[in-house]
């Protein structure tokens, strides 16, 4: 009896080509055009795809974080200052995603979520001046709350000051989803 030979890595994607040309060849349909134009990619190892898939999430990631920071660097934001006012935002959007994707409540008051930041009563956008004074009475409300949404908004201040950079702020965090963004 004989015994088959387990396949290598090295081996499998010759043997996709291989049962390829034996399928076509079977069907008298096979030419070097039509092989060319429906070819299999290489197999990859799956923890390869992964990590290439991380890498390039990281990457985009980064790129974001970095336009938001440039946004607040525009605004006169300090740079020790730009992780604290992008945490406050990305909470208010990420406790919004939470609760609209996964269907955990929010802990946070009502009035002080993204949906209210981002529209007034009315569902009219919020803008200009409004938009900072509703920001500003959020992130005043939030920090006197008890337990870790007030440790999270301890001493909690805007320190953007132009509404237009909040409001592009605000749109490109609004544009993103953050609670299913893969990554560390």
């Amino acid at each position: 009896m004989f015994r088959r030979s387990h396949k290598t890595k090295q081996q499998e994607p010759a043997l996709k080509v291989r049962e390829y040309l034996v399928q076509y060849l079977r069907r008298g349909q096979w030419s070097i055009r039509s092989y060319e134009q429906e070819r299999v990619p290489p197999c990859r190892d799956s923890a390869q795809q992964k990590k290439e898939k991380t890498q390039k999430t990281e990457v985009s990631l980064t790129k974001k974080v970095w336009n938001m920071a440039n946004v607040l660097s525009s605004a006169g934001v300090g740079s020790t200052d730009y992780i604290t006012q992008l945490t406050y935002i990305l909470f208010l959007k990420m406790d919004n995603e939470r609760e609209e994707i996964i269907g955990i409540p929010s802990t946070l008051p009502e009035g002080c979520r993204w949906n209210d930041l981002i529209k007034d009563k009315n569902g009219k956008e919020i803008i200009g001046e409004d938009l900072i004074n509703k920001y500003e009475k959020i992130l005043d409300t939030l920090k006197n709350k008890d337990g870790l949404v007030g440790a999270i908004f301890t001493k909690a201040t805007n320190k953007i000051s132009q509404a237009s950079k909040l409001e592009t702020l605000i749109d490109m965090v609004g544009a993103e989803n953050w609670y299913l963004t893969e990554g560390d």
